[in-house]
């Protein structure tokens, strides 16, 4: 069931009158009983492998609470990592033994039948968070399995995060609400971003993205780097589309999910792009892996091999394949390479009197250029098959050329490139405003609610007639979805 499909249209507009018509200390039942019916239209009885991990994850709270005291003799710090290896233990096993056991030349026929559970890399890390937090004594541990379970499954967010943190989440999740205007108007208006950003942007940059990297055919360095540009736009689109939906449904029932994005592509360095690039699953990386490594408190040298096998764990949880971490490492070395040569770029930009708004704009089109040089090798469908576009971009870029432009036409027609070049624009202006601080709805718009609601309702009227519906086109397809 697609956040896009009209069944989960119907299911949500059921929900929500039920929400807010019966009493409120039903309302956490009644999100819980839409979630569990979500997932298992979507994982069938896959949903208990969620159950079970959620379940494990509940038990392992209480314990680590009670034994909290045990720290020094390292008691509940082994119950701890024991419970991280154990909530791991079915993404391991579903996500990543088919990748081992092609480098062991083992036959692994038996997985291919058994389907990936919906979101299982999100709440797997979610849990392991709840878990890693109350050891620390950050909070004490929930004590309805009910409520557990809804913070688990929450249908909005389960698909593609944002993975939220119990204090976070937990408190406006519980929470009773009432109808309120305000949210329910900003939770249209990211209902209809979502849509625009999907069926206006990535879908139809997918169209010529698919056409040239899911082909044998070997094209020049210029038509890989503008299909590397396009995915960029693509998987941002995406991605984003996915999480303004999520908030937005949550905002229906009056539950705020937190940001993940925040205008990435603005961004000055590789570093300020992942404070900006999913920044949920950023932060955990940080929480829960860089700081326990050591961070930076150990030196530069054990700080860049702390970064590097943070980068090398995003690889993994990205993928099973060496594309991922080769991708992953391309991010650890990136910012490696970054502090080292930080002071003699300073002093290279300074000895030339570069303005600095000139400064900045190289930074970020040098960051933005590195970044896709980055989804190049995510996006292919093997590492050689990225490393050989990145080879052709560089020594081959105009090469053989001549008539490529009548290939991307021949993909999309001259007014899908034009829509497709409108709404970039129209997001690069919406995301250049909210850089300067401004909502650029309020500074078009004013604060009328009645305003506001028809606009909204204009833009989905815009991209029921310009958005993407043919061309390969799968509702279902959410790339951030496949991880």
């Amino acid at each position: 069931m697609s956040f896009l499909s009209v069944h989960f249209a119907a299911m949500t507009a059921a929900l929500f009158f039920l929400y807010y018509i019966l009493p409120k200390r039903f309302q956490p039942i009644i999100l819980l009983a839409g979630s569990l019916y979500f997932y298992c239209r979507n994982s069938g009885t896959l949903l208990f492998i969620m159950l079970g991990t959620s379940l494990a994850a509940f038990l392992f709270g209480q314990l680590l609470s009670k034994y909290s005291g045990f720290k020094a003799l390292y008691g509940s710090k082994i119950l701890c990592g024991f419970s991280a290896f154990l909530l791991l233990l079915p993404l391991i096993v579903l996500k990543y033994s088919s990748f081992f056991f092609r480098l062991t030349g083992t036959d692994s026929s038996f997985l291919l039948s058994i389907a990936l559970p919906v979101g299982i890399s999100f709440y797997t890390l979610q849990l392991i968070a709840y878990c890693t937090d109350i050891y620390r004594g950050k909070y004490p541990p929930e004590r309805s399995l009910l409520r557990f379970l809804l913070f688990t499954s929450f249908f909005p967010q389960i698909l593609q995060g944002p993975i939220p943190r119990y204090e976070a989440l937990g408190k406006t999740l519980f929470a009773p609400h009432s109808l309120e205007e305000k949210d329910v108007l900003q939770g249209l208006w990211r209902i209809a971003g979502g849509l625009f950003c999907k069926l206006m942007i990535a879908d139809k940059a997918a169209v010529f993205v698919n056409a040239v990297f899911n082909t044998d055919e070997v094209f020049s360095g210029i038509l890989y780097l503008t299909a590397g540009i396009f995915y960029s736009f693509q998987l941002y689109a995406d991605f984003l589309s996915c999480v303004l939906l999520a908030q937005g449904i949550a905002l229906l029932f009056g539950i705020r999910l937190s940001e993940n994005f925040a205008q990435p592509y603005f961004s000055s360095s590789i570093k300020d792009f992942w404070r900006r690039w999913h920044i949920s699953l950023s932060s955990w990386l940080r929480d829960y892996v860089y700081i326990p490594l050591g961070g930076s408190r150990k030196g530069k040298f054990r700080t860049y091999v702390n970064l590097i096998a943070v980068f090398f764990v995003s690889g993994i949880w990205h993928g099973s394949g060496f594309k991922y971490i080769f991708w992953g490492l391309m991010h650890g070395f990136y910012q490696v390479f970054g502090s080292l040569t930080e002071k003699i770029r300073h002093r290279f930009f300074t000895a030339l009197h570069i303005p600095d708004s000139f400064r900045l704009f190289m930074k970020r089109s040098t960051t933005f250029l590195l970044v896709t040089a980055a989804w190049i090798i995510f996006r292919a469908n093997s590492l050689r098959d990225g490393l050989y576009a990145l080879y052709s971009i560089v020594f081959r870029t105009f090469t053989d050329s001549f008539g490529e432009g009548s290939f991307l036409l021949s993909l999309l027609p001259l007014p899908e490139l034009i829509v497709l070049f409108l709404s970039v624009l129209s997001l690069f202006i919406w995301e250049q405003q909210k850089e300067n601080g401004n909502n650029l709805s309020c500074i078009l718009l004013g604060k009328s609610f009645k305003k506001q609601f028809a606009a909204a309702f204009f833009l989905l009227f815009i991209i029921a007639v310009f958005g993407t519906y043919g061309f390969g086109y799968d509702a279902n397809a959410f790339i951030y979805g496949g991880f």
